[in-house]
Order: structure tokens, then C-alpha cells, then sequence
């Protein structure tokens, strides 16, 4: 379970402050940090801004937290 939003957001001067969303299940410490150095690098290159204007979001959301289907998801992950 993942799902990406960028949005941009203004920032003080005019200036754009790229924000990169991520809502996902659990993940280790590591898995945020390549995540984060993955998009930023990405993100920096297909937009041309500089990486240190990127701010990365993680929402980490457990398993008994989603709902799909009208089932919690730590209900069909059992199944």
C-alpha cells in the first residue's frame, strides 16, 4: 500500500518549496532515508530544482489503520 503526491507549494518570496508526499505502511528507518534520497534526487532532476529545496513527507499508516473494500487491511492480510 503507497501512494505519491507532489504538490508545490509557495514559499515566502515567491519562491516554489516542492513538497513529496508519501503515505505508506511501516518501514525502517533505511527504507525512509533511500526513499527520501530517491525522490529528492529524482524529483531534482526531472524538475531542474535544486535538491535542497525538496521537503519529503512520510505517513506511515498500520495495516489496522486502511480500510479496503470495506475490510481492514490487517484483516485480509491474514487471510
Amino acid at each position: 500500500m503507497a501512494k505519491y503526491i507532489m504538490t508545490i507549494l509557495p514559499a515566502e518570496g515567491g519562491l516554489d518549496m516542492p513538497v513529496i508526499q508519501i503515505d505508506a505502511g511501516r518501514m525502517s528507518k533505511e527504507q525512509k532515508t533511500e526513499l527520501i534520497k530517491a525522490f529528492t534526487e529524482s524529483a531534482s532532476r526531472i524538475l531542474n530544482i535544486p535538491e535542497r529545496a525538496f521537503v519529503v513527507l512520510i505517513r506511515e499508516n498500520p495495516e489496522d489503520n486502511v480500510g479496503i473494500g470495506g475490510t481492514p487491511l490487517a484483516d485480509r492480510s491474514s487471510t
